[in-house]
C-alpha cells in the first residue's frame, strides 16, 4: 500500500514537472537522463549493444555532466545529479570496453579518474565523497548500479530532484521485496542478502541496523529468528543480451549457492557396416541416458551425480531399425544364412565346405568368427561429480571431474574417469562460442586414455531460442537447436554425422540423434 501511494505521488510530481518547466532549463538535463534510460534500460538491465552502436546521446550527456553547474544547485538537486551521474559514467565506461562479460574484466573499472572529463573524479570518488559521504544516505546504494547483476536492478527513469526521496522509496521497496536479491530460506530459516549490506555496513549501522533496514522497506519482515546469511556477489555484467530472462546457459558457469541443475540428455548413436556386410542390413545402436544432477554447495564449488541408463542393440539384422533400442531387451542370437549364394557359389559369410555342406549355417567374418546378434539395456552407472572454477580470474573456464562407478556389468561393466574443462566466451551479434576438452578415460577392465576436443558456435536470434553447430575434432559434426519452453526448462534437439574417415572409421558410418531437457531454479 505505501508503495502504490509512494507512485501516485510521483505520478502527480512528474505532470507538475512536464507542465511547469520549460523547454530548455536547469531540469532540461534530468529529462534527458529519463529518456535515455527508459529507451536503453530493460527489467533492471542495460542494452549496452543497442547503445554502442549509437552513442551519440551518451556522450551528449556525458557532456552536460562536464559542464552541469552543481556547485550552484542546491543539496537535493545536487544529490539527484550525482545519482544520475554515476550511472551514467558507469554505462559509459562499458560501452568503452564492450563487449566484456563484467566490470571487473576492465582493470580501475571504479578506480580510473577523468571519466568525468574535467570533473577528474572516479565512480569510487562520486560514490564515496560526492553521495555517500555528503548524504549519508544508505538508500543510494540502490539507486546507483556497479554493472553487475547483482547489483539492485537498474531503474529505467531519472532521479528528478523534486520527487528524490518517494524515488529512492520506491527503488529500496522494490529491492527488499526482490526474491533474487533477498533471499528468504524458510526450510533453513536462513536470509540470504547482498554483499552490499557487508560491504556498507557502517552506512546501515547508521540507520538502525541491517536488518531493520530491511524491514522498514519489505512488505512482508523477515522473521526475527532467522539467520541472516550474505551470498557471494555475482559480477556478471548486467546485460540485456547476455543475461536476459530466460538466462543463456553457459556451460562453464557455476551455479549459484543453494540453485539445482537437472539435465536429462538421451543419446542415440547408430552405425551401419560397408564392408559386404551391407547386403545383411547389418546395424548396431547404441542408446545412452544421462540424468544429471548439480547442486550450488557455494559459488565456488558445484557437487552433483549422474546416472546413466544405456540400451544396445549389436549386429541387428533382424530389422535394422535404430529404434529397436529402445525396446530395452536382453538377448543374444545368431543369424542363420544359406550357404551357397544365388549363382550356386560357397556364401563368403559362412563356414560351409563344398563337399558335405549343410544347408544353412550362421554368418560369419572373413576369419571364420561367428557373428552374433546381442542386445543389453539396463541400469549402467551411477557417477558422482564435483564442479569448480579452478582460476578464480578467469570466470569462463570451469573442471568438471566425474567417476562412473559402473552398476550392471553386462551392460557396461567399466568404471570409468571423464574429465571435462569447459570455456565459453560470449561475442557480439548475439553468439557464443563454447570450448570443451575432455578425457574419457576407462579405468578397469582395460585402461586408456581418449581425448576428446569440442568447439560449439551458438546463435541466439530471440531470447528463448539457440541455434548452433559444433563439432568434435576431427570426425563429428553437427548441427542443433534450444528453445526455453518455460523460463526454467529449456528442450535441446541435436544431429552429427561422422565424416567418413576411414582411419579412424573403417568400414562404418555413424550418426547420432540427440534429445535432451534442463531445468534449472537459478534462471
Amino acid at each position: 500500500m505505501v508503495r502504490q501511494v509512494l507512485q501516485f505521488k510521483l505520478l502527480v510530481i512528474m505532470l507538475l514537472i512536464l507542465v511547469s518547466t520549460p523547454l530548455f532549463g536547469q531540469n532540461d538535463f534530468f529529462k534527458k537522463v529519463d529518456i535515455f534510460l527508459n529507451h536503453y534500460v530493460q527489467s533492471g538491465r542495460v542494452d549496452y549493444e543497442k547503445i554502442q552502436e549509437n552513442e551519440a546521446a551518451l556522450h551528449h550527456l556525458i557532456e552536460e555532466i562536464q559542464s552541469f553547474p552543481v556547485s550552484e544547485q542546491d543539496a537535493t538537486t545536487q544529490k539527484a545529479f550525482w545519482i544520475n551521474a554515476y550511472i551514467l559514467i558507469t554505462i559509459k565506461t562499458v560501452v568503452d570496453h564492450y563487449p566484456i562479460e563484467s566490470p571487473l574484466d576492465f582493470p580501475g573499472f571504479f578506480k580510473q579518474k577523468n571519466i568525468a572529463g574535467t570533473l577528474s573524479l572516479s565512480l569510487d570518488e562520486i560514490e564515496k565523497i560526492k553521495l555517500l559521504e555528503s548524504f549519508q544516505d544508505p538508500r543510494i546504494h540502490f539507486a546507483i548500479v556497479c554493472a553487475a547483476s547483482d547489483c539492485s536492478p537498474i531503474a529505467n527513469h531519472a532521479y528528478f530532484p523534486n520527487m528524490l526521496d518517494d524515488q529512492l522509496d520506491i527503488q529500496v521497496s522494490k529491492a527488499m521485496d526482490n526474491p533474487n536479491f533477498i533471499r528468504v530460506d524458510t526450510l533453513q530459516k536462513e536470509i540470504n542478502i547482498s554483499e552490499i549490506f557487508r560491504w556498507y555496513k557502517p552506512d546501515f549501522d547508521a540507520s538502525g541496523g541491517v536488518r531493520p533496514f530491511i524491514n522498514k522497506y519489505r512488505s512482508i519482515p523477515l522473521p526475527d529468528n532467522f539467520k541472516i546469511k550474505y551470498y557471494t556477489f555475482n559480477w556478471t555484467l548486467n546485460d540485456v543480451d547476455s543475461n536476459d530472462n530466460p538466462e543463456r546457459y553457459r556451460a562453464s558457469a557455476l551455479l549459484k549457492t543453494k540453485t539445482i541443475e537437472l539435465k536429462v540428455f538421451n543419446s542415440m548413436y547408430t552405425e551401419r557396416r560397408f564392408d559386404g556386410f551391407e547386403k545383411f542390413n547389418s546395424r548396431s545402436t547404441y542408446f545412452s541416458s544421462f540424468i544429471q544432477f548439480l547442486y550450488g554447495w557455494n559459488d565456488k564449488i558445484n557437487l552433483g551425480a549422474d546416472v546413466v541408463i544405456k540400451s544396445n542393440v549389436v549386429n541387428d539384422f533382424a530389422s535394422s531399425f535404430p529404434l529397436e533400442v529402445l525396446n530395452f531387451r536382453n538377448f543374444s542370437t545368431y543369424k542363420s544364412i544359406d550357404c551357397k549364394d544365388a549363382d550356386n557359389n560357397i556364401s563368403p559369410f559362412s563356414n560351409c565346405k563344398e563337399n558335405g555342406a549343410s544347408r544353412f549355417d550362421t554368418l560369419r567374418q572373413a576369419d571364420g568368427q561367428v557373428i552374433q546378434t546381442s542386445s543389453a539395456a539396463g541400469l549402467a552407472h551411477i557417477g558422482p561429480k564435483i564442479k569448480f572454477n579452478p582460476i578464480k580470474k578467469w570466470s569462463s573456464l570451469s573442471l568438471q571431474q566425474t567417476l562412473y562407478i559402473p552398476i550392471q556389468k553386462k551392460v557396461d561393466g567399466q568404471f570409468i574417469s571423464f574429465t571435462q574443462l569447459f570455456y565459453d566466451k560470449t561475442i557480439k551479434d548475439h553468439s557464443q562460442f563454447f570450448v570443451e576438452a575432455s578425457l574419457w578415460t576407462p579405468i578397469t577392465p582395460d585402461f586408456r586414455v581418449n581425448p576428446f576436443f569440442k568447439v560449439f558456435y551458438n546463435y541466439f536470434p530471440t531470447n528463448k531460442w539457440t541455434i548452433y553447430a559444433m563439432t568434435s575434432v576431427p570426425l563429428e559434426i553437427g548441427a542443433g537447436t534450444k528453445y526455453f519452453l518455460t523460463p526454467n526448462l529449456e528442450i535441446e534437439f541435436l544431429y552429427t554425422y561422422y565424416l567418413p574417415i576411414d582411419h579412424f572409421l573403417g568400414d562404418k558410418r555413424p550418426v547420432t540423434f540427440n534429445i535432451g531437457f534442463r531445468y534449472s531454479n537459478s534462471n
